[in-house]
């Protein structure tokens, strides 16, 4: 997999989610678009549901500022060398390859289209995924807030382990 990087990704309400939108919208037979998926999202099982099926993978607690997102492999060197957050144990399935990174605000009315999403190719698959934060240059006027996702391939869905109620911030 090639390293894919997001620049000046900014987290509405103060998180971002990685999902494949195909499989989110088989789960909700083709009528996601417009919902309020944050509301069934944090309102009933579903956002369980997601993450546990590798649909999506939440980052919470971010706080409000711009971040870099790097996806890589594990074989990779990582641009983060001392994380300050670490949460692993996340599942994702992709049958088209196709994913997007997208604030949480843009989940309130849900449309797979919205130009602001990361539009993100990677190799079809099942991937376990680790999610890595570190502020580089920190306090100072070029410091950047950074975010990466190492997702190791794997022939059959991981294990779940993640834990969604895991907060990312790095303040």
């Amino acid at each position: 997999m090639e390293t894919i990087r997001l620049e000046r990704r900014f987290p509405e309400l103060y998180g971002f989610v990685l999902l494949d939108p195909e499989r989110l919208d088989d789960l909700y037979e083709h009528d996601a678009r417009g919902a309020d998926l944050l509301a069934r999202f944090t309102e009933s099982e579903d956002g369980d549901r997601v993450s546990r099926e590798g649909i999506a993978i939440p980052m919470l607690g971010l706080e409000a500022a711009y971040y870099t997102v790097v996806l890589r492999d594990p074989a990779t060197p990582g641009v983060v060398q001392a994380p300050r957050v670490r949460s692993g144990g996340w599942v994702l399935g992709t049958t088209s390859g196709q994913l997007l990174l997208c604030g949480l605000g843009s989940l309130v009315r849900w449309d797979s289209d919205d130009p602001r999403h990361g539009r993100i190719q990677v190799p079809p698959g099942w991937y376990g995924v680790t999610v890595l934060g570190q502020v580089l240059k920190a306090g100072r006027p070029d410091e950047e807030w950074l975010l990466e996702l190492v997702l190791d391939p794997t022939e059959e869905p991981p294990r779940f382990a993640g834990d969604v109620s895991v907060q990312l911030s790095m303040a």
